[in-house]
C-alpha cells in the first residue's frame, strides 16, 4: 500500500495543509510544520537549520536530536551541502555508522535532509526516524516531499520576516508575495516611501502586480483608515474620464440628472491610484497637472473650487519618457509624477518566487472550487520554473486556476498545466536548460529522463506498456524508472492532452 494513501498520513497532511492555508504569522506556520512532523507523523526529532555567514545555525528544534561533535558535524555539513546543491532530499539510513556518532542504545537512527534551496538563505529541515528500514526511509521521503511543497512559502516568509534592515511594516507585506533578490530590493525601496505623502510612479510590464504594490503602499501608510480609490485610465472613454475624475453638477451634460462626486473627492484623505496613466489625452493631462500642483479643481459644469488632500500613486506599462520625447505625454506632468519611481521586476527575473506564487494561487483556487489540494508535484514545479512567463503574475494566476480545475488528485501534476509550459521544457532554446546550469551532468540528465518519461506516459494516457515501447524500454526497465522518479502513472489514465484555450 502506498504510504501516501494511508488514512493516518492523509489526515495529517490534510490538517497541515488546512493550517497553512489560513495566512498567519510565518513563525506560527513554521512551528505548525515542526509540530506536525514530530507529533502527527512520528519523527523523533526535527531541526530547522539556516546558513548564515557560511555557517549552519540551528534556528528551531522539536524533540531530542543527537549531538554532533566537530568531526561528526563536518561530515553532516557535507551531506547538507550536497542536498542543497542538487535540491534533492538526502537520506542517511544510520547516522551512528555514517557519522561515527556514539549510539544511545535506543536503536538505529535515520536522518532525512529536506533542502529549501529556493529560499532567501539556504535552509534545511533535518528529520530523524528511529529504527527505520530502507522501505520506511523511502516512504518518509515521499511524505517529506509533500511537506516541502506545502511549507516552501512559509519558510520564505519566515526568512523574509527575519531579514534585518527593513521596517516592521514591510518585513511581512500583507498583499505581496516573494522573497527573491528583486523583491527584497523592492521592499526596501517601498520602506522609504510608505510613511510619506510623496507621489509615486510604478512602472513595469503588464501583469506584474503594479496595483497590488500601490495598495500595499496605502495599507502601510498613515492614510490606511481612509479610502483607496483606483482608476484605470485606459478603460474609461475620453468623453467621460473628466467626469469620473472630477465629478459633475446636475445638467452639466446630457444624462447628468444629479450631482456626482468624482474619484478625487472620494479619495480625499486617502490614496488615488491612477493606473495606465500614459493613456490620458493631452487635454486631460493639462487638467490633471493643475490638480496635482494646486490640489484643487471644479466639477464639470460647476464653479465651486473644491480642495482635496489626496496622495497620488500612478502606474504605467509604457515608456513615459519616450512619450515625452514624441510629444504624446507632457514633460511637466512627467516630472510631477516621477518624484519617486518604482520599477516592478517581471516574473522571469523572480525565479525563486514562481513556485511560491503558484502555491498561493493553488490554495486560493482550491478553496474557491472546493477541492482538497495539498501541493504541487516536483514535475509541475519544474515546468513552472522553466517557463518564461511573458504574461507575468497574471499569466501564472490563470495557469494555476486552469490546473486546479483539471486536478483530480491531491497535488497539481504536470499534465494539468497548459501545453505552452510543457513545450518550453523540451525546447532546447528555452530557459529550462539555462536554469539547470550549475548542476552536475548526472542531475541534469536525470531531470531530462524523468520529464521524457512523464511526457510519454501522459501521451499514452497512463498505458505503461505502450509508453515503454515508445521509449524503446522493456516493461521492467520502465517500472524501475517510474519507481525511481516516484511517478504516479495511474494519474495519467484516460487523460487526453488539452490545448490552450
Amino acid at each position: 500500500m502506498n504510504v501516501l494513501h494511508s488514512p493516518e498520513i492523509i489526515s495529517a497532511l490534510s490538517q497541515l495543509a488546512q493550517f497553512l492555508r489560513i495566512e498567519k504569522d510565518p513563525e506560527q506556520e513554521i512551528e505548525g510544520v515542526l509540530l506536525s512532523l514530530q507529533q502527527r507523523l512520528g519523527f523523533v526529532a526535527v531541526q530547522l537549520l539556516v546558513e548564515e555567514n557560511n555557517n549552519w545555525k540551528l534556528r528551531k528544534e522539536r524533540g531530542k536530536a543527537p549531538y554532533f561533535d566537530t568531526d561528526c558535524r563536518s561530515k553532516m555539513v557535507e551531506h547538507i551541502e550536497r542536498s542543497i546543491a542538487t535540491k534533492k532530499l538526502l537520506s542517511v539510513e544510520n547516522i551512528y555508522t555514517r557519522f561515527s556518532i556514539r549510539a544511545d542504545g535506543k536503536g538505529e537512527l535515520a536522518m532525512m535532509i529536506v533542502p529549501f534551496a529556493g529560499a532567501e538563505k539556504n535552509t534545511v529541515l533535518l528529520v530523524y526516524r528511529r529504527n527505520a528500514r530502507i522501505s520506511i526511509v523511502q516512504q518518509d521521503n515521499r511524505i517529506l516531499e509533500v511537506i516541502r511543497s506545502l511549507s516552501e512559502h512559509s519558510i520564505s516568509r519566515w526568512l523574509l520576516q527575519k531579514k534585518e534592515g527593513l521596517p516592521d511594516t514591510f518585513r511581512k507585506p500583507k498583499t505581496l508575495i516573494g522573497s527573491s533578490e528583486a523583491m527584497l530590493d523592492l521592499y526596501e525601496l517601498l520602506s522609504h516611501v510608505v510613511s510619506s505623502n510623496t507621489t509615486v510612479m510604478i512602472s513595469g510590464e503588464s501583469g506584474t502586480g503594479k496595483e497590488l504594490i500601490a495598495h500595499a503602499i496605502h495599507l502601510s501608510s498613515d492614510r490606511v483608515k481612509k479610502t483607496f480609490v483606483k482608476v484605470n485610465c485606459a478603460a474609461l472613454p475620453e468623453a467621460i474620464i473628466e467626469s469620473e475624475l472630477f465629478g459633475h453638477e446636475r445638467g452639466a451634460f446630457t444624462g447628468a440628472t444629479g450631482q456626482r462626486k468624482g474619484r478625487f473627492e472620494l479619495a480625499d484623505g486617502g490614496t488615488l491610484f491612477l493606473d495606465e496613466i500614459g493613456e490620458l489625452s493631452l487635454g486631460m493631462q493639462v487638467k490633471l497637472l493643475r490638480v496635482i500642483q494646486e490640489r484643487e479643481f471644479e466639477r464639470v459644469g460647476g464653479t465651486q473650487t473644491i480642495q482635496v488632500n489626496v496622495r497620488i500613486v500612478t502606474a504605467t506599462s509604457r515608456d513615459l519618457w519616450a512619450m515625452t520625447q514624441a510629444g504624446t505625454f507632457r514633460l511637466d506632468l512627467y516630472y510631477r509624477l516621477h518624484v519617486f519611481p518604482i520599477q516592478v521586476p517581471p516574473l522571469r527575473k523572480r525565479g525563486e518566487d514562481i513556485v511560491l506564487l503558484a502555491h498561493h494561487f493553488a490554495k486560493h483556487f482550491a478553496s474557491v472550487h472546493g477541492k482538497e489540494i495539498i501541493g504541487i508535484s516536483m514535475g509541475a514545479a519544474d515546468l513552472l520554473r522553466n517557463h518564461s512567463w511573458p504574461g507575468n503574475v497574471r499569466e501564472l494566476e490563470n495557469c494555476m486556476e486552469r490546473a486546479i480545475l483539471l486536478t483530480s488528485t491531491t497535488e497539481v501534476l504536470p499534465h494539468t498545466l497548459p501545453v505552452s509550459l510543457q513545450r518550453s521544457k523540451n525546447d532546447p532554446k528555452s530557459s529550462g536548460l539555462r536554469l539547470l546550469a550549475g548542476m552536475g551532468l548526472k542531475v541534469q540528465l536525470e531531470k531530462i529522463e524523468q520529464q521524457l518519461i512523464r511526457n510519454t506516459i501522459q501521451e499514452c494516457s497512463g498505458n505503461m506498456a505502450k509508453a515503454a515501447r515508445k521509449l524503446q524500454l522493456t516493461e521492467r526497465m520502465m517500472g524501475l524508472r517510474v519507481r525511481k522518479y516516484q511517478i504516479n502513472w495511474k494519474s495519467y489514465r484516460n487523460h487526453q492532452s488539452t490545448k490552450d484555450t
